[in-house]
């Protein structure tokens, strides 16, 4: 089995093993979600949806991090000014 390696276009190299018929969204190497059908990477502006060979896929979401140390979309509210 090939290992894939993306590279989105902030540059930042991935290394991505497949998994088997599951779904990713990362957002500039970060895990955001461990699942998520590709379809709704559609509905998204300002992504890319890569599909791999056995059905999986990852997301890569083209914004700047306001907070690099956001993790999950829950903790948008930390980015917000006070």
């Amino acid at each position: 089995m090939s290992i894939p390696h993306i590279t989105p276009s902030d540059g930042t190299r991935i290394h991505y093993e497949k998994p088997r018929h599951s779904y990713l969204i990362a957002r500039k190497g970060s895990l955001l979600l461990p699942e998520g059908p590709s379809r709704e990477a559609q509905h998204m502006s300002n992504c890319t949806d890569v599909e791999f060979e056995d059905n999986a896929h990852m997301v890569f979401l083209d914004e700047p991090d306001v907070n690099p140390s956001r993790r999950f979309p829950s903790d948008a509210a930390s980015d917000r000014p006070a």
